[in-house]
C-alpha cells in the first residue's frame, strides 16, 4: 500500500484534481517493471516534527493481504526503498494477523535508525476490534518486540469507525496518550474510510495525524476539503493507497469490497494504460503525488 503525504492547498476542487491528473500524464509514464531512479520529496508532517517523504510505504503486502509473499522480497524491497529515499514505513497487527510486523521487523534490523515507523492499535483482525486501555498496552508491547524497537515514530488508533465510540474516546484514544508521553511513540493519530467519522474523533480528541484511505485517488478525490481542514490545525493527513487497494492494478484482490460498476470501470482503465504499455498504478501514483 503506497502512501502520499498531503500537504499543498487544495481551495480549487474538481478542477484542482484535474489539473494534477493532466500534469501527472505529461510525464513519462512508468512502465511495468521499471523503477526509475529519482530525487524524493520530503515535507513536515503536521506539527509533529517529523519529516517525511511524499511517496511512503505500507506493510500490508508483507502481511500476504494481497497474496502471497516471499519474506526475503519483502526484506530486499524494504531495503531497497530506504535507499531510494522512502523512510516511512506503515504497518498494523492486523495485517497477517501480525505477519507484516515480523517481516518489517525483519528488514529493519540494522536500519530502524533511518526510518520513520509507524503502527496501529486496536484492529486484530478482520472482525476483532478491541481499543481497550488494557489490550491496547499489551498489544503495543508485544508489536514493539515484532518490530525489534523500543518505540514507534507515530501510533495509530485503527478503523475506529468498527469500534464502540465509548470505548475508543474512553480507553483507546486516552491511552495513545499516555504511551506518548511516556515515549513509546512519538505522534498518535486515527485511521478509518469514513471520512466524517475521522472529522467526528479529530474535533473531539487531541491527535496528531490523521490517515484516511482510497479518498485521494483517480476516481475519488473527497478528501481534499477535509484535508485542507486538518492541515490548517496543525494536524498531518497520510492518504493510503492511490491505487485503491489495488483496484487500480492489472490484479485486484478478490475480496476487493467496492461495488461491481466501479470494479468493471477500473478493468477498463487498466487495460486501456496497458494498450499504451503503461502501468495504470504508475499514473494513479503519479496523480496523486504530483497534486497532492
Amino acid at each position: 500500500m503506497r502512501k502520499l503525504i498531503v500537504h499543498r492547498s487544495a481551495s480549487r476542487g474538481d478542477a484542482w484534481w484535474t489539473n494534477a491528473r493532466k500534469r501527472a500524464q505529461r510525464q513519462t509514464p512508468i512502465r511495468s517493471g521499471q523503477t526509475p531512479e529519482r530525487r524524493v520529496e520530503y515535507r513536515s508532517l503536521g506539527k509533529t516534527g517529523l519529516h517525511v517523504p511524499v511517496l511512503s510505504a505500507g506493510a500490508a503486502a508483507m502481511g500476504g493481504v494481497y497474496g502471497p509473499r516471499d519474506e526475503a522480497e519483502s526484506v530486499r524491497t524494504v531495503h531497497r526503498g530506504i535507499d531510494l529515499g522512502i523512510t516511512y514505513w506503515d504497518t498494523a497487527p492486523y495485517y497477517g494477523v501480525t505477519r507484516a510486523e515480523e517481516v518489517l521487523g525483519k528488514a529493519l534490523v540494522g536500519r530502524r535508525g533511518q526510518v520513520i515507523l509507524s503502527t496501529k492499535i486496536g484492529r486484530y483482525d478482520r472482525t476483532e476490534f478491541d481499543f481497550t486501555a488494557a489490550r491496547s498496552r499489551m498489544e503495543v508491547d508485544r508489536g514493539l518486540q515484532r518490530l525489534r524497537t523500543d518505540h514507534v515514530d507515530i501510533l495509530i488508533a485503527h478503523d475506529v469507525e468498527y469500534a464502540d465510540p465509548s470505548i475508543v474516546f474512553g480507553e483507546g484514544i486516552p491511552t495513545l496518550q499516555a504511551l506518548k508521553r511516556e515515549g513509546k511513540t512519538r505522534a498518535i493519530g486515527v485511521s478509518g474510510y469514513p471520512l466524517d467519522v475521522l472529522r467526528r474523533v479529530t474535533d473531539r480528541a487531541e491527535l496528531d495525524v490523521v490517515l484516511s484511505y482510497c479518498h485521494y485517488c483517480l476516481y475519488d478525490t473527497t478528501l481534499v476539503s477535509y484535508a485542507r481542514a486538518w492541515r490548517e490545525r496543525g494536524l498531518g493527513v497520510i492518504s493510503a493507497s492511490p491505487v485503491a487497494m489495488g483496484l487500480l492494478t492489472s490484479s485486484p484482490p478478490k475480496w476487493h469490497p467496492a461495488p461491481e460498476p466501479l470494479k468493471r470501470a477500473a478493468r477498463e482503465a487498466v487495460e486501456h494504460c496497458e494498450r499504451r504499455f503503461a502501468a495504470a498504478s504508475g499514473h494513479a501514483v503519479r496523480a496523486a503525488e504530483s497534486g497532492s
